[in-house]
């Protein structure tokens, strides 16, 4: 439940919210299966609306959660997804029609010009459609509290009443910021004074934390084995009471919160950001390499033949609908790396040894594999027609057989990608 409400702050950059319940929907049985069946394929873990997994098509963000913002109370999915090979398309193509041959999944955005991805690439703006819903393994059901005006008013901005000093607190019941002068005056009745406030210097300033399986005592210890904070009740009568967690390292909960500190380095997120800037750099360049081959043919094949410009398109939107899967990976990456080590310079010791086990199992993660993607040039060769560094003698394609071609979305290609 820590671990989730840490990563949803984190994907929110919210400092308010909370995790109010967590329901477990998958046994241990079920999900070794999927596992199993899905070993040798890119799964994630995301988060996907509740109405959205019985749709026929699955619509699940690669980075960020798709919430209604004029509600407060959320309920979500917390699902394992096999996303396999991933293909760049509209979402018009992405919900009428399955993947091609070769591939598992969709990926769609907010711009439909595939070139635009470079110069306009957010990774919050795309999107997973699945089509196989035996794809998707919801883990948790996870309600939490999470208010978006708020998050707005939280340290910043000025108050909503004199419109001149800094708002220190926000009244739920009003939906409003007040300053100290302010929140005085509103709220100096018996009536008002029953209005729910939240004070944003109280904010995570408590410096103790309750004891994840005895709600109600506070943390002593902490255990280095186990990777968790537990209390005296645990220690004493608890699951570090017996074999084998009695043999445990246990810290004090302060010399925790001065350790665990130490250990969580943000120049290792840096560092991981770094090296996946450069994979990105290499990864444009390659790119770069396309748009000016892409550049140099049209110029040809204007002076010789304006139709063979449809094959042209088809052989770069092939590429693109390639690349792009591979490169919002690497984006989605450094993402990450930039969230989780903004989220540490803001959260104090005591949010660290909440979610220890979870930031450094971030912090311990391998950047993912550097795709293999060599490019390769397209250039004319005899008759008007594509050469893609194939032998390939057939006559250029009539005008129904490109028409065809474009109708069944296959186009050959062969830029060379280990998956």
């Amino acid at each position: 439940m820590q671990s989730l409400e840490y990563q949803l702050r984190t994907l929110l950059s919210s400092r308010t919210l909370k995790v109010l319940n967590v329901k477990e929907l998958t046994d241990g049985f079920a999900l070794s299966n999927f596992r199993k069946k899905f070993s040798n394929v890119e799964k994630n873990l995301l988060f996907c609306r509740l109405d959205d997994v019985a749709k026929e098509s699955v619509e699940i963000p690669c980075y960020g959660i798709d919430i209604d913002e004029n509600e407060t109370i959320h309920k979500i999915f917390y699902c394992e997804v096999a996303v396999g090979n991933a293909y760049f398309v509209s979402k018009e193509y992405a919900l009428s029609f399955k993947p091609p041959v070769g591939f598992d999944t969709f990926v769609i955005g907010k711009y439909k010009e595939m070139d635009r991805v470079w110069e306009y690439g957010a990774i919050e703006e795309y999107s997973y459609v699945i089509k196989d819903r035996n794809r998707i393994v919801p883990l948790y059901e996870v309600e939490f509290e999470y208010d978006i005006e708020l998050e707005k008013k939280f340290g910043d901005g000025n108050c909503e009443s004199c419109l001149k000093e800094k708002s220190i607190m926000f009244c739920l019941a009003e939906r409003a910021g007040f300053c100290k002068n302010c929140d005085d005056k509103i709220h100096c009745t018996p009536l008002f004074l029953r209005h729910k406030r939240i004070y944003f210097d109280k904010v995570g300033e408590n410096s103790f934390i309750n004891c994840p399986s005895h709600e109600d005592t506070i943390v002593d210890f902490f255990c280095k084995e186990c990777q968790i904070p537990i209390c005296t009740q645990c220690r004493l009568s608890g699951d570090h009471s017996y074999y084998p967690n009695i043999n445990h390292t246990l810290f004090t909960y302060l010399e925790a919160c001065n350790e665990l500190k130490k250990e969580i380095n943000i120049k290792d997120f840096e560092s991981k950001e770094e090296k996946i800037e450069n994979e990105i750099k290499e990864f444009k360049a390659e790119i770069e390499k396309l748009n000016n081959n892409n550049k140099k043919v049209r110029s040809q094949i204007d002076d010789e033949y304006k139709a063979i410009i449809n094959e042209l398109n088809l052989e770069i939107s092939k590429r693109y609908q390639i690349f792009i899967p591979k490169y919002l990976n690497l984006l989605k990456y450094k993402k990450s790396m930039i969230k989780t080590k903004e989220q540490l310079k803001e959260i104090n010791s005591a949010e660290i040894i909440k979610n220890i086990k979870v930031i450094k199992d971030v912090q311990s993660q391998e950047y993912p594999k550097k795709p293999n993607i060599i490019h390769q040039e397209i250039h004319l060769s005899g008759r008007l027609g594509l050469n893609n560094n194939k032998e390939n003698k057939e006559e250029r394609k009539t005008k129904k057989d490109r028409m065809r071609k474009s109708t069944d979305f296959f186009v050959e290609s062969t830029c060379e990608i280990k998956k």
